[in-house]
């Protein structure tokens, strides 16, 4: 008599939405995780509040905050945030040009 298969979940997919910022925690009350066996079942169920911070972590590079930005170097990350920086003067420049006409 063969042992009955107990499943052994883990985490394959999200659901309609992912965390895809820190700011998504303080706008969204849940997030749905879809589970996959290796039997090959699948299922739909709420993540936990450690699955979401571990999905943001890895997806989070560690130098400079970015989301889906992993730099390989403090150089990378400093470059990054430089042009981000410079786009957003940029912008504003722009803005408080149309103002001033």
């Amino acid at each position: 008599m063969s042992a009955k298969h107990k499943h052994d979940w883990v985490v394959a997919g999200w659901g309609d939405r992912e965390p895809m910022s820190t700011d998504d925690l303080e706008y969204y009350w849940h997030f749905n995780v879809l589970l996959r066996c290796s039997c090959g079942k699948e299922k739909y169920r709420e993540a936990t509040g450690s699955e979401v911070q571990d999905r943001i972590k890895s997806r989070m590079c560690s130098g400079c905050g970015l989301m889906d930005r992993k730099h390989d170097s403090r150089d990378d990350c400093i470059r990054e945030l430089f042009k981000r920086v410079s786009a957003l003067e940029a912008r504003l420049d722009r803005i408080g040009e149309s103002f001033s006409r």
